[in-house]
């Protein structure tokens, strides 16, 4: 009995993380395209928003470099200091980037932030 109440819990938890992460990767997807024509996207929260608009330009160089956007895959979660971030890999025609991104309370994302191609 407590096996399959474990296993219950396991695959809720599993389809809600799942659940959750088809969400963010619709606002991923726009952040990334929208950078990469030189632009921040309206899925941004403010602070996000102004802090893109400072280093689009750079981002702009290097998504280009990286070719257009083949696909968004969610990877799991990564805790951080502002909290539970989803891992998301974004899959260029000549590389790929991780992002971590985190939903605030308003919709946008409160994180949206890459350590750079891979």
């Amino acid at each position: 009995m407590k096996l399959a109440v474990g296993v219950t819990c396991a695959m809720l938890l599993a389809m809600t993380s799942l659940a959750r992460a088809e969400h963010l990767e619709g606002q991923v997807r726009e952040a990334i395209e929208a950078a990469m024509q030189g632009e921040c996207s309206e899925v941004l929260s403010t602070m996000v928003k102004a802090s893109c608009e400072g280093q689009i330009d750079r981002m702009t160089q290097a998504l280009s470099q990286l070719g257009p956007l083949a696909s968004v895959e969610f990877k799991g979660n990564e805790d951080t200091p502002s909290g539970s971030a989803e891992v998301y890999q974004a899959t260029h025609a000549n590389g790929k980037m991780l992002w971590l991104a985190i939903k605030a309370p308003s919709g946008k994302l409160s994180m949206f932030w890459s350590p750079g191609p891979q």
